[in-house]
């Protein structure tokens, strides 16, 4: 029964060329959909995992607009920190960090400007 049902599977197939490409293409589609979705998933959730309750580490990022558009930012100013821990009740603790990201200029050897 099983040989027959492939046989019959097969000629229909055979005979819709068609209609197998774009069955193909579409389960094609959905399978890289689906495996992208995933990687997203679990590149986003795979951050601070090597701490106890990684779950409840926030980040809080400043919003900056200007003519070029939004950009975020880890550099929080000093005041706003002060006033997250005073107003805001479910954090319970919080840690600055600095960001700095130096420009290194390396000399010409054969002098004149870098």
């Amino acid at each position: 029964m099983t040989i027959y049902n492939l046989r019959l599977a097969w000629r229909s197939l055979s005979k819709n060329k068609i209609y197998l490409a774009l069955n193909i293409c579409g389960l094609a589609v959905g399978i890289a959909a689906c495996l992208l979705i995933f990687r997203i998933i679990r590149f986003e959730g795979s951050f601070n995992t090597g701490f106890k309750n990684h779950d409840r580490i926030v980040r809080v990022l400043t919003s900056e607009t200007d003519p070029a558009g939004e950009s975020l930012s880890a550099c929080v100013p000093i005041p706003a920190m002060t006033a997250l821990q005073n107003n805001v009740g479910q954090f319970e603790q919080l840690a600055r960090i600095r960001e700095v990201w130096p420009t290194i200029t390396v000399p010409n050897p054969a002098g004149g400007a870098p």
